[in-house]
C-alpha cells in the first residue's frame, strides 16, 4: 500500500495470515495498534508471548494444558464419561454445553482420499486409557469423515464394557422445517427421541 510505512506493511501482511481476517480488516488492525498506547501494545504482545510459552498439548489426550494441568485433571470431572473429538479447539465448544466429563483429542478425522488413516490419529493412547470409562462420547463432525471416523471408534470398541454414544443430529432449536436441508431432516428422524 502506497504511503505506508514497511513496518506497518509488515504488521498488516502479518494480521491477515489470521483466519478470517481480509486485507481492509488487517489494515485496521494495524493501524488500531499505531494509534494505541504503549502499555496497551505490551499487554498485547505479552498475552501472545504467554499463548505460545505456557499452553502445551497434554501427552495423552492431546487437549491443552497449562502449568502440567489438563482439563481431565481438574477434581470437578465425571471421571465415568470420556467424550472424543476431533481437534483440542472442539473442547471450548463442548464445555460451553455444560458437559462435564474428560475429553480425548483425536487431531483429524479418518480420511483415506486424504491419505489420513487410523493410526495417523491419536487412537492408541485412546486404547491405552478406555477402560477406566463407562461411556464413550463420539462428538464427531457429521460430514463423510466424521461418520468414517464414529464407525471405526465404535467398531473397535464394540465388544468392551462400555457405553457409546454419539451427538444427536438435527433440526436446529429456533429454525423453520421450511428451511431444514434433505439430509438433516433425515438425521432428526434417525435421532427422534421417545417422549411417552
Amino acid at each position: 500500500m502506497q504511503g505506508m510505512p514497511e513496518s506497518l506493511l509488515g504488521l498488516v501482511e502479518n494480521f491477515s495470515k489470521l483466519p478470517g481476517v481480509g486485507k481492509k480488516t488487517a489494515e485496521r488492525l494495524a493501524i488500531y495498534i499505531l494509534q494505541s498506547s504503549n502499555d496497551d501494545v505490551t499487554s498485547l504482545s505479552d498475552a501472545l508471548l504467554n499463548v505460545k510459552q505456557n499452553i502445551e498439548v497434554d501427552s495423552i489426550s492431546h487437549c491443552f494444558k497449562e502449568n502440567d494441568l489438563c482439563i481431565n485433571d481438574t477434581p470437578d470431572r465425571d471421571s465415568n464419561i470420556l467424550c472424543v473429538v476431533q481437534h483440542a479447539t472442539d473442547v471450548f465448544l463442548m464445555e460451553k454445553s455444560g458437559y462435564k466429563g474428560h475429553y480425548h483429542v483425536l487431531d483429524g478425522l479418518i480420511s483415506p482420499l486424504d491419505g489420513i488413516l487410523p493410526e495417523d490419529l491419536n487412537i492408541a493412547n485412546l486404547l491405552d486409557v478406555i477402560k477406566k470409562y463407562k461411556e464413550l462420547v463420539v462428538a464427531l463432525d457429521p460430514t463423510p469423515q466424521g461418520d468414517t471416523t464414529s464407525l471405526y471408534l465404535i467398531d473397535l470398541f464394540k465388544n468392551y464394557d462400555l457405553e457409546i454414544t454419539r451427538l444427536a443430529r438435527g433440526v436446529p432449536i429456533g429454525s423453520s422445517l421450511d428451511y431444514i436441508d434433505e439430509l438433516t431432516l433425515a438425521y432428526s428422524f434417525e435421532d427422534r427421541v421417545k417422549v411417552k
